[in-house]
């Protein structure tokens, strides 16, 4: 009898010591987790605050929270894309416009001095009507065009050039 009441209590020991290892285990596991979800949540955070351009944050984990970490990173990476893109587009776009106001600005100051000298040739003032008219159709194109190029800007191109970024080039030439 006396040896039964020595194995049970034994047996509780043990069961009482196991339940306190699997305790601090868990206790250590959560603690870690909370500080790596943590870490997590500082860095989304970070990105919105400061942009796609933040710090990265590195979670070598091969478990969920190292997935999670992994898809914020791609999804930062994807960020960084977009608006290298947008950036791209913008200056594209700009550039674009530009041309035409440019011709136009130019051809109005031709026709205002023609005016003020009073030596209007009136061929010469009709071809200049004629660019004026074609350099707003331009612009009326791209106007028009925009809302369709601005939703091809986000494939990042790996060319310079103007159409590699969603645009064919000019939608029409001076001249």
């Amino acid at each position: 009898r006396a040896r039964r009441g020595r194995a049970r209590t034994a047996r509780r020991a043990a069961a009482a010591l196991g339940r306190a290892v699997a305790i601090g285990r868990g206790l250590a596991l959560s603690g870690t987790l909370t500080r790596r979800l943590g870490r997590l949540r500082r860095a989304a955070l970070r990105i919105t605050r400061e942009g796609p351009e933040a710090p990265s944050l590195r979670d070598m984990g091969r478990d969920e929270v190292g997935d999670l970490a992994r898809a914020l990173a791609r999804m930062q990476e994807e960020l960084r894309r977009q608006e290298s893109a947008r950036r791209s587009f913008v200056a594209t776009a700009s550039l674009e416009l530009r041309t035409p106001l440019t011709m136009l600005q130019g051809t109005m100051e031709l026709l205002e001095e023609d005016l003020g000298d009073g030596r209007l040739d009136l061929d010469d003032a009709q071809r200049q009507v004629a660019t004026a008219r074609r350099e707003l159709r331009c612009l009326s194109v791209l106007a028009e065009e925009l809302p369709h190029r601005s939703r091809l800007h986000a494939q990042v191109p790996t060319a310079s050039d103007p159409s590699a970024h969603g645009w064919p080039g000019p939608p029409c030439a001076a001249g």
